[in-house]
């Protein structure tokens, strides 16, 4: 794959996954939140409208998201998860809050 592209998705993912906009992305929050590990899958990301404009291939998100420093995979290639772990406050927000806010 074209180098260029690889480094796009990284980057996305690695903005999805900041602090900044999960303090903004109730439902990216949520699905964080809801694995105890915070892996999200990477078709969902996939799925998501700026790394689908960039390709709808997830096996293409998964290999690029391998270059990234501030992400790791799952074993089984399915997920993603920030390397450093969510700020507290980002934590400590109620999934009944987030549900409300999205909706």
């Amino acid at each position: 794959p074209d180098p260029q592209l690889v480094r796009r998705i990284v980057a996305q993912v690695e903005f999805y996954l900041s602090d900044e906009n999960l303090a903004k992305d109730a439902f990216l929050l949520k699905h964080v939140q809801k694995n105890k590990m915070g892996f999200v899958s990477i078709k969902l990301l996939t799925s998501f409208k700026k790394v689908k404009y960039l390709t709808r291939d997830w096996r293409l998100t998964l290999y690029a998201l391998k270059f990234s420093a501030l992400l790791e995979v799952n074993k089984e290639g399915t997920k993603v998860r920030r390397r450093l772990p969510l700020p507290e406050y980002l934590l400590s927000i109620p999934p009944s809050k987030l549900l409300l806010a999205w909706e």
